[in-house]
């Protein structure tokens, strides 16, 4: 990303991938051949989300699969439908560990939402980016305001 004429870079995020200036958010990733840019002026910032989201149906089909394999374990049935059970039981549980996502949105008014992964960052440390979006916006919003009180 290239700077604008009074411009700073603030803080980075994301390896790099979400860069935080005194004017703007910006990111930029590539996943699966797809390359991927969205810039939100940070005036237009309307919400700021964070969220969790998972499918719940595997932890649903998991625990289902465990009391079968407990109901087969307890009468006595050491076969094939106890194993397989507990093969499902340990195979949905993983893929609802994996199915797991942490979400950030950020929305500009009337435009399309940023939103971005924030799996490799502790939620104390997004909990940070997020206010330091929030201060540079208000930080914008003052500095347009005195702008404005200037004729040009």
């Amino acid at each position: 990303m290239m700077l604008l004429s009074k411009e700073e870079e603030l803080v980075s995020s994301n390896e790099g991938k979400i860069i935080l200036t005194n004017q703007r958010i910006h990111l930029a990733d590539r996943e699966w051949g797809n390359a991927y840019n969205i810039t939100i002026f940070l005036e237009d910032i309307s919400s700021i989300e964070m969220r969790y989201s998972s499918y719940i149906l595997f932890i649903i089909l998991g625990i289902i699969a465990a009391l079968i394999c407990s109901y087969s374990f307890l009468n006595g049935n050491d076969g094939p439908s106890a194993g397989i059970s507990l093969i499902a039981t340990i195979v949905f549980f993983v893929l609802y560990w994996f199915s797991r996502k942490h979400i950030v949105s950020i929305t500009s008014h009337g435009g399309k939402a940023l939103n971005f992964e924030a799996a490799s960052l502790p939620e104390y440390e997004m909990q940070k980016f997020l206010t330091k979006v929030q201060e540079a916006k208000l930080q914008r919003l003052y500095q347009l305001k005195n702008l404005r009180g200037i004729n040009v």
